[in-house]
């Protein structure tokens, strides 16, 4: 975690972001922290995103000194959205289409 480290997003994201809470704080490698998600993933008990919500993430050395990271949630988006899978310049791009957690990339800072 940065030292300057803000995250915000709707409400009814909680269970998703307590699920994730839960995989990560129950220790163990980095391999097995990703096998929970992959199980629950599988299995089908991966808390979903409101679709279209935003994440908002900013971190960095200080709040002068900072990146942003912001997505939109669209789970199990696929390319039929409509939007490329590749980053580039100022647009929006699909990410981990398919799953719960496909969302959309923003560019910029």
């Amino acid at each position: 975690m940065a030292p300057f480290d803000i995250q915000c997003t709707a409400k009814a994201n909680r269970p998703r972001l307590e699920q994730n809470h839960a995989f990560e704080s129950a220790g163990g490698t980095v391999a097995e922290i990703l096998a929970r998600f992959e199980r629950a993933e599988a299995d089908g008990t991966r808390a979903l995103s409101v679709w279209g919500s935003i994440y908002y993430h900013v971190y960095g050395d200080s709040a002068q000194d900072y990146r942003n990271h912001t997505v939109v949630a669209v789970p199990y988006a696929t390319r039929d959205l409509g939007f490329p899978i590749a980053r580039g310049p100022a647009m929006l791009w699909l990410m981990e289409a398919g799953t719960s957690g496909a969302h959309l990339m923003v560019s910029g800072r």
